[in-house]
């Protein structure tokens, strides 16, 4: 019985040690081909409100553009070394919610923090805005 309890111990603790997360592995190749990419930044630690863009621009995405291979959402976790140039191109220091090309960007993180929690509708219009904008450039 003890060996059996040490066993599967070492295989928990594998399949933890080995588990990959989506916001560290997204962000590999920045220039993918999509033309416009919603980033959505955050550290280790979220607040509700963080939680809360998160959700919000990833449903504007998937509410807006679902059919569009134009535009993709990409959650990237700047504490993450490998994430390191990516922030820093963008200026991020904190939870941030960034609308890009390759050649442009719009920082929307203040309308994000301000509408997340209490009219996360408005947030969608103003991401499905920003979106088209770029998109009709």
């Amino acid at each position: 019985m003890k060996q059996k309890m040490s066993v599967l111990f070492v295989v928990f603790l594998l399949f933890v040690s080995c588990a990959k997360t989506e916001s560290t592995e997204q962000v590999a190749h920045e220039n993918d081909v999509a033309k416009v990419t919603v980033y959505y930044f955050h550290g280790k630690q979220r607040c509700p409100t963080c939680v809360s863009i998160q959700q919000t621009a990833q449903s504007a995405v998937d509410t807006y553009f679902a059919n569009n291979e134009d535009v993709r959402f990409v959650e990237v976790d700047f504490s993450v070394k490998k994430n390191d140039a990516l922030a820093e191109k963008y200026e991020v220091a904190f939870s941030s919610l960034i609308i890009a090309t390759a050649d442009a960007y719009s920082d929307i993180t203040d309308q994000a923090f301000a509408l997340a929690t209490s009219n996360p509708e408005q947030l969608k219009t103003i991401i499905n805005q920003e979106v088209t904008k770029y998109l009709n450039q």
